[in-house]
């Protein structure tokens, strides 16, 4: 893979991530910054620094090695840095226990605060046990609530109905949609914003422009040939992210339809690769980093609310906004 900083085909950034060599190819500039947005909290003794869990499902090949989780963590680690907390990676994903995973027993062996739940689905196995438990718990893009849990995520509706809304702009009337996993917050969401941007704009709504790629880049770049099999094809397509939107453009330069040109594509999330890929992409941006220090912020409220509950004596219920 190029690393020089030269646009890259398609096809070699297919090759990275099949290969699991599509890391962030930038210093995160973001993030260098966030120590100073907010001090620790006032009053707290940080004489011993306590920790935060970090839980997520994704393969230990795939994470650390992945074009948006990369930054998400990120954000994790430097506003954890800020405010005196440490932060103890599970290194073994939660679908790979065998079992429920036990991270309840795993925050109380090791002095855990609370957790961030990273790429977690509904049906995530111990995510039960977690919210039964109490145990402090804020998740990335899924929809968790309770006691003392809550979640972080970007307006994905908003974000999508931009991304059909400058199509339009630019005179495509036949949109297609490639979307990603339903079982999360991201996937139903995008398409949600999708749906809702073609009725406004009083465009035509066909099921078979609607695809759904799980995500996988590969699956994106067969799903394309498909889209441009139909018939109309489609003179558009909104991909729900950057890494599916580059298997799209790989599948266009095979067939030879030009983009922007022939077909204009949009991907959402800014990944690196979205800048450096030939031709280049236009996408929607997800501030990543800043997603991954939010979840951090809100761990904080809960953890201050805990701590003025004991205080009081008195049992109160937490109320969090969604990012």
């Amino acid at each position: 893979m190029n690393t020089r900083g030269d646009h890259l085909s398609p096809a070699e950034v297919i090759e990275a991530l099949v290969g699991n060599r599509a890391i962030g190819l930038e210093l995160r500039e973001r993030a260098s910054t966030l120590a100073s947005i907010k001090a620790r909290p006032p009053g707290r003794d940080t004489s011993q620094r306590q920790a935060i869990g970090l839980a997520t499902s994704i393969s230990h090949s795939e994470s650390f090695h992945h074009p948006f989780y990369d930054d998400v963590f990120y954000g994790v680690k430097e506003r954890a840095g800020a405010s005196g907390y440490d932060v103890l990676v599970f290194t073994t994903p939660g679908r790979q226990w065998g079992g429920k995973p036990p991270y309840v027993e795993l925050a109380e062996r090791y002095g855990l605060v609370g957790m961030i739940a990273l790429a977690f689905s509904v049906d995530e196995p111990g995510l039960s046990a977690i919210l039964e438990a109490e145990l402090p718990c804020v998740a990335v893009d899924l929809q968790l609530l309770g006691r003392r849990a809550s979640y972080v995520t970007s307006d994905n509706v908003a974000g999508a109905i931009s991304a059909v809304e400058h199509l339009h702009s630019i005179g495509c009337e036949r949109i297609a949609f490639i979307g990603g996993i339903e079982d999360a917050m991201t996937g139903p969401d995008r398409r949600l914003g999708y749906v809702s941007a073609l009725e406004k704009l009083d465009l035509e709504f066909r099921p078979d422009y609607v695809r759904n790629a799980g995500w996988n880049v590969l699956s994106a770049a067969e799903h394309t040939r498909d889209l441009m099999a139909e018939s109309p094809a489609p003179d558009a397509i909104f991909c729900a992210s950057d890494l599916m939107a580059i298997g799209a453009l790989w599948t266009l330069s095979q067939i030879g339809a030009g983009v922007p040109d022939d077909v204009a594509v949009v991907g959402f999330d800014d990944i690196d690769l979205a800048r450096l890929v030939k031709p280049s992409l236009t996408t929607i941006r997800q501030d990543k980093v800043g997603l991954g220090a939010a979840a951090v912020e809100v761990m904080e409220r809960i953890l201050e609310h805990r701590s003025e509950e004991r205080r009081v004596g008195k049992e109160c219920r937490s109320r969090w906004s969604p990012y």
